[in-house]
């Protein structure tokens, strides 16, 4: 049987939810089994073996939804494999390692959470008259492939 992994993502505009089901996407690809819901509707992680949590960055901090995903879900997800990604940044460059710092100092909010992997993924801006909205921008690139399932989960180069 194929490890029964949870994609939980937490959206302001829609984006994060195009990484994860891309995500997903690509690990059923690896013959895994899937499901791609909303934080806030996952009640119970009974059933999965692994989890990635995805969610946008904003000056610092995950969104709220993310954060009372973590909270609910955190003995479970201590004893499991978690994976983490996040959005925000709209360029390369510094932007994306300050996103990297930030994202350092959110996880050194969380101790007990000690994800396998993690990643950033760059955005672009969608304006609007009344909004503005990151939208995700996976880059792509060829080369090796990895069996680690961990590795496999959120590099840019197996995302699209």
């Amino acid at each position: 049987m194929a490890a029964s992994i949870l994609i939980a993502y937490a959206t302001r505009y829609g984006s994060t939810q195009e990484v994860a089901e891309a995500v997903g996407a690509r690990l059923r690809e690896q013959g895994l089994t899937v499901e791609v819901r909303r934080a806030r509707e996952v009640q119970s992680l009974d059933r999965f073996q692994a989890v990635v949590v995805g969610a946008p960055l904003y000056i610092g901090s995950l969104l709220r939804e993310a954060r009372k995903f973590l909270n609910r879900h955190r003995a479970s997800l201590a004893r499991m494999p978690v994976a983490l990604f996040v959005l925000g940044p709209v360029h390369g460059g510094k932007e994306l390692e300050d996103a990297r710092t930030q994202l350092t100092g959110v996880l050194a909010k969380l101790p007990w959470l000690k994800p396998a992997a993690t990643e950033v993924f760059v955005g672009k801006y969608y304006g609007t008259k009344d909004t503005i909205r990151v939208v995700a921008r996976p880059r792509r690139s060829r080369g090796d492939d990895a069996d680690h399932f961990h590795l496999t989960m959120l590099s840019y180069r197996y995302i699209l």
